[in-house]
């Protein structure tokens, strides 16, 4: 193990990037912040397998590394099993986290836990290929906490329409996992549609994306986006709908358990499936306050001709099907008012006694998980919604 402190801020790139694998770094409570050129190597880039940055005392709050708006990226990881946990990191020009091959083969395992993710210019984690068809697999962010502040909002890049910005951004990425994390605020007031908190595309594959709160972002959750893939597209060996030539932008896939709850203007959709096939959607609550969403679009929308997808049990404002997208709905519920809710807009969306139409009114699915506490949904009459009531 080696210790660091804020005194070694400016030696992290060289100091980290330059370990030996399987090396793991604790960071003494403190701010780091560099006082590197603009144009010096700012950026710490992980190359070795196995590595782990994490704070000594386990307290993200207290570990900070601040990017100051000069920082391009704060971590660019290219390699297998790289731990980042129980740190803050902010204010990167671009990406926060950027996962991307290095080498000669696709990079797995990366493991964000614990993070405290403030206010990246771009995408806050960004996850894409290298550009020679290698690909990011089998990634997890867990229990990390996304927010954008009004501080924060100036700085996104206003290019790609405006507001480039968003939570997770995933291009081709396998076997991923979001779980535990909460999202809030990631939206724009220049006119301009951020990003989804959470976005699995170009011919990303099976993600799992569950027991999330997003609060306040113009785009909830996304698998899919586009009609028409891209030149230089992801293919896999066990392709698993050979059948199909066309593009499909998201293979599989489980949205399970989530909550999504919106106050503001800019909001657009919930959840989003986009030229997506063979996706589960079940026990997500989806609410907004209809009189603070102008722009909202839909809670949970489903798109595009070779879009398959099952619909079950879900509390939300409103479902839209678009494009002759084809789903299986059952058990749904839709325009719940607001006394369903112990307190919607402090977006705590679990059930009240209120709530007689989504109270053991599911039906049981094989894929329902547990509920947004961790509570086992029940087996025989479950409730609508990601909560299951008491």
């Amino acid at each position: 193990m080696v210790s660091l402190t804020p005194a070694d801020a400016d030696r992290l790139p060289s100091i980290i990037g330059q370990a030996q694998p399987n090396t793991t770094f604790l960071l003494a409570d403190g701010l780091y912040q560099m006082s590197i050129p603009t144009d010096g190597p700012r950026t710490i880039l992980i190359n070795a397998a196995g590595i782990t940055v994490r704070s000594a005392s386990g307290n993200a709050e207290a570990v900070i590394i601040d990017g100051e708006y000069v920082t391009r990226e704060i971590f660019a990881l290219r390699a297998d099993d790289v731990t980042l946990a129980e740190i803050t990191l902010t204010r990167a020009l671009h990406h926060l986290v950027h996962v991307s091959p290095g080498g000669s083969k696709h990079v797995e395992h990366t493991l964000l836990y614990g993070l405290r993710l403030i206010d990246g210019g771009e995408q806050f984690v960004k996850v894409n290929s290298n550009g020679a068809q290698l690909w990011s697999d089998a990634g997890r962010v867990q229990c990390s906490r996304f927010l954008l502040t009004d501080a924060g909002r100036p700085h996104i890049a206003n290019h790609t329409g405006g507001c480039y910005t968003g939570g997770i951004d995933t291009h081709g990425g396998r076997d991923w996992v979001v779980r535990n994390n909460h999202f809030e605020g990631i939206y724009c007031t220049n006119g301009g549609l951020a990003e989804h908190a959470i976005h699995f595309w170009r011919r990303s594959r099976d993600t799992l994306i569950e027991n999330n709160t997003i609060v306040d972002c113009a785009r909830g959750i996304g698998l899919g986006l586009i009609a028409d893939g891209p030149e230089h597209q992801r293919t896999y060996d066990d392709e698993p709908y050979p059948e199909i030539t066309e593009y499909i932008d998201h293979l599989g896939g489980l949205v399970r358990n989530n909550v999504i709850w919106n106050a503001i203007d800019w909001y657009d959709t919930g959840i989003g499936i986009v030229n997506t096939r063979g996706a589960v959607v079940v026990h997500n609550t989806v609410v907004s306050d209809a009189d603070h969403t102008s722009l909202f679009f839909s809670s949970l929308d489903y798109r595009f001709p070779l879009t398959r997808v099952d619909i079950q049990n879900n509390l939300v404002r409103r479902i839209t099907r678009r494009g002759d997208a084809q789903g299986s709905l059952l058990a749904n519920h839709e325009d719940p008012p607001i006394g369903f809710f112990v307190d919607a807009p402090a977006a705590d969306l679990h059930l009240t006694v209120d709530a007689v139409a989504a109270i053991d009114a599911g039906v049981p699915h094989a894929q329902a998980g547990h509920d947004i506490d961790g509570q086992q949904h029940n087996e025989t009459n479950p409730d609508i919604g990601a909560d299951e009531f008491p």
